[in-house]
């Protein structure tokens, strides 16, 4: 059987050739994408043949660091900037064996700044975490996709909604991860802003983003 535990974020997939899409075909050895042929034959850039499962967590709060007291309070959200400077919404791949939000929770609760309360906030991230809400999960199309090897996604939107825990994340050891104020046009990357969208739009704080703010 396979199956996810969406409110902690685990994948648990059992069993040989099984995926988010469930038991794949094997042809002379060789997984078939689920998607369709692509022409590539292979794993190409993929560490794995068969499904490589990433995790696209899409983290947002109020730039007060808490519970948004009026419409003007702006709304921050998660991001990595790479090297060329580019806004993309954070992805860890995920070993087969380990939970797949295991390294971002890891980034979390090592990011957390000298002045937090110890474990009041330790069990506030974790709060965060357990009330995550499951956007997609499954394969996706993908230009690394080929006919042996594909991405399968878990989309997961967290939010601090009810207290300001998220304030005290610092990510000094690593600079890549900021705080950005939602802006029209901060993810040019078409993909991850329709990404962006449906969290904002499942959380229903569209309406903190500003006027005439479209993502």
């Amino acid at each position: 059987s396979s199956g996810i535990n969406a409110e902690y974020g685990e994948w648990n997939v059992e069993g040989k050739n099984t995926s988010y899409e469930g038991h794949y075909i094997v042809e002379k050895g060789y997984p078939s994408n689920p998607l369709g042929r692509t022409g590539i034959f292979g794993k190409g850039n993929f560490k794995e043949f068969g499904p490589n499962f990433i995790s696209i967590p899409i983290v947002t709060r109020f730039q007060m660091h808490g519970r948004a007291s009026s419409l003007d309070t702006p709304l921050e959200v998660l991001v990595k900037v790479n090297q060329r400077d580019e806004v993309l919404l954070p992805e860890f791949v995920s070993r087969k064996d380990v939970p797949i939000t295991q390294e971002f929770t890891e980034l979390l609760l090592s990011s957390l700044s000298s002045d937090s309360t110890g474990h009041a906030l330790l069990q506030g991230v974790k709060r965060i975490l357990r009330r995550g809400i499951l956007l997609k999960r499954g394969a996706v199309d993908c230009e690394l996709n080929t006919d042996n090897a594909w991405a399968e996604v878990f989309m997961t939107s967290y939010h601090d909604d009810d207290d300001d825990t998220l304030k005290y994340l610092s990510f000094q050891r690593y600079p890549e991860y900021q705080w950005k104020k939602v802006t029209e046009g901060l993810f040019k990357d078409k993909i991850h802003a329709r990404y962006f969208e449906r969290a904002v739009y499942n959380r229903r704080v569209s309406q903190y983003l500003g006027a005439n703010v479209k993502i």
